[in-house]
């Protein structure tokens, strides 16, 4: 039976071992077998920074070039924050009844963007 999972080697699926630490001080993981070691990535925390990144650049008035330092940086920013675009947001509904409400409409590619808003009287 192959044991998967973080703990277990990727090459001969034997249970890694605790192995020191990098100099960021992240735990290492060492397989007993070959020798190899590594260390777990966290995903999920690189995304949640990268996602509030992206929302802070597209709603500020910062470019690519201010947020990272250099044009080239800001290039592989743009790489890493592409998944972004594939988000769709979901609105809260509020429960808000008017009587009135104006929609306008933006074609951007493929797909329309609507904007409402209501009118003040």
């Amino acid at each position: 039976m192959k044991q998967r999972g973080f703990r277990y080697c990727s090459t001969c699926q034997t249970k890694l071992q605790k192995w020191s630490k990098t100099a960021a001080g992240t735990p290492r993981w060492r397989c007993p077998k070959y020798a190899k070691t590594q260390t777990r990535k966290r995903t999920d925390l690189t995304k949640g920074l990268l996602l509030e990144q992206f929302v802070n650049w597209l709603l500020g008035k910062q470019s690519q070039e201010e947020l990272t330092g250099s044009a080239n940086a800001a290039r592989s920013w743009r790489n890493q924050v592409a998944w972004c675009w594939d988000i769709i947001p979901k609105p809260e509904l509020t429960g808000e009844i008017y009587p009135i409400i104006l929609i306008d409409g933006l074609r951007v590619g493929s797909l329309v963007n609507l904007i409402a808003r209501r009118l003040r009287m």
